[in-house]
């Protein structure tokens, strides 16, 4: 059973179960479950994927695909699925030994996007992670480019 201690009355739930436990003499495994990350966030990290794929495109990267049979590299343009396969989730497996990216945190996410950061600030690359902000700022900037021709 699980219970969120952030609430009043589910806290008082645990109390109850676990004293109803320990009256029993059970034993019992107590864990911890990490919140994972948001509807937002999954929308943004799937946007900082195609985002990511973009600005490879834009200077000229391509994903090199390595044939089976014939043992050719063929070149293919970005795709947010490419880094997110490639990229994104190597990483990940890594780091955390996580295979699936609704199983992170936002703590992880942020670990990986520095290392991310880090590699593309190397080769003088910068992708931010999309925010609300700069959303709005986008958003108040093509208005105002819209204002001009009218």
């Amino acid at each position: 059973m699980r219970y969120n201690l952030s609430y009043k009355e589910s806290k008082i739930n645990a109390f109850k179960k676990l004293s109803e436990y320990s009256e029993k003499g059970l034993i019992i495994d107590i864990s911890l479950i990490k919140k994972t990350r948001s509807n937002l966030q999954n929308r943004a990290l799937h946007l900082y994927f195609i985002m990511l794929a973009g600005e490879f495109l834009n200077i000229g990267y391509d994903f090199n695909y390595t044939n089976p049979f014939t043992n050719e590299i063929i070149s293919i343009p970005y795709t947010g699925d490419l880094v997110k396969e490639y990229i994104w989730r190597p990483l990940q497996n890594q780091m955390f030994k996580i295979e699936s990216t609704t199983k992170l945190t936002t703590e992880m996410i942020n670990l990986i996007l520095e290392v991310i950061s880090n590699w593309l600030a190397e080769k003088e690359i910068c992708v931010n992670f999309p925010n609300k902000f700069d959303l709005l700022i986008k958003q108040l900037n093509e208005h105002e480019k819209n204002q001009n021709f009218i």
